[in-house]
């Protein structure tokens, strides 16, 4: 008699506290606001990829616009509505699938595109920044491919990292402007060969991937606040160098390589985060920059066409 009352406690216990989990943990995160991906820094490295799957596979829509990248493209610091990717899909009438996240590195874009490629996703384009201070550590990632575990386990294991976690979804643009500039040193923009050339690699491997999921791939230049460069004194012999040479990535995998007209201080919250007005000039941006593309495929098919359509002709005159 005992045993069957533990055993009926202990059940009873147990589905209490999965329904606290679930309530707490599980259902928010179900509901979290699908404009963005989380900011997968906020729970530990070995839940990550699992977090990140289970976002794609959730919020997958067919014909997209796919927007990879770090803090800027994420949004940093603004709530959903403000960031361009939100304000670029009202504008084109489809869904941005905003899967940035802030320190998101190249290395962690592949490995996202990676898997999307693998589930054999597609996508009306494709958008990556491609961030100056970025060819220092080519190859550091914030997503651990090995060591992972299934984000749900780890709930049970770990449910306080999660509590944090949630609190961290939706932040809220309540900060003074600086907050960033802390952090940076003169030296921020440099660019050591060696580095700088396994950075080109890298972005050549991405760019590949991205044309698996997408006929439209935007390589663009990450924008910044040419008042604060001169402010905070950076040096910026490396910046020519890796525009020419991104450049002529793009012009060989011919894709669209954009360097944004953004750089009066009153478009940006920081040296490199956009502003509430500068999020509105990045989404018009690009929104004109995919029109403009789609646009010249198009041509180059209706000429394609053409062409092949006057090659049967003339073949069949003979």
């Amino acid at each position: 008699m005992n045993n069957k009352k533990y055993t009926l406690c202990f059940v009873f216990l147990s589905s209490v506290s999965l329904s606290l989990i679930y309530m707490t943990v599980l259902r928010p995160i179900y509901e979290y606001n699908l404009d963005r991906i989380y900011d997968l820094r906020q729970v530990p490295i070995e839940y990550r990829v699992s977090l990140q799957e289970d976002f794609i596979d959730r919020t997958y829509e067919n014909n997209a616009v796919l927007l990879l990248g770090d803090s800027q493209p994420y949004g940093y610091r603004h709530v959903p509505k403000r960031i361009f990717s939100r304000l670029l899909s009202q504008k084109l009438g489809k869904k941005v699938f905003n899967l940035a996240f802030a320190d998101k590195s190249i290395t962690d874009n592949i490995n996202t595109l990676n898997y999307i490629v693998s589930k054999k996703m597609r996508f009306d384009s494709v958008i990556f920044n491609v961030n100056q201070a970025h060819p220092k550590s080519p190859t550091s990632q914030r997503l651990d491919l090995i060591n992972e575990t299934d984000y749900k386990l780890g709930i049970v294991q770990n449910r306080k990292a999660f509590e944090i976690f949630i609190e961290y979804f939706n932040p809220k643009a309540d900060y003074t402007r600086g907050f960033f500039q802390q952090e940076i040193s003169p030296d921020y923009y440099n660019m050591p060969l060696k580095n700088f050339s396994i950075y080109l690699g890298k972005v050549e491997q991405l760019i590949s991937l991205a044309k698996l999921a997408s006929n439209n791939v935007i390589i663009y230049e990450t924008p910044y606040a040419e008042e604060d460069v001169k402010r905070l004194q950076l040096d910026m012999s490396d910046m020519e160098m890796f525009t020419n040479d991104i450049k002529r990535i793009c012009s060989k995998h011919r894709v669209v390589f954009l360097k944004p007209n953004i750089s009066k201080i009153e478009y940006f919250d920081d040296l490199v985060h956009f502003s509430k007005k500068g999020h509105v000039k990045m989404a018009q941006i690009l929104y004109e920059t995919i029109q403009n593309n789609q646009k010249t495929r198009y041509q180059e098919v209706l000429k394609a066409n053409q062409l092949s359509s006057n090659q049967s002709t003339r073949s069949l005159t003979r």
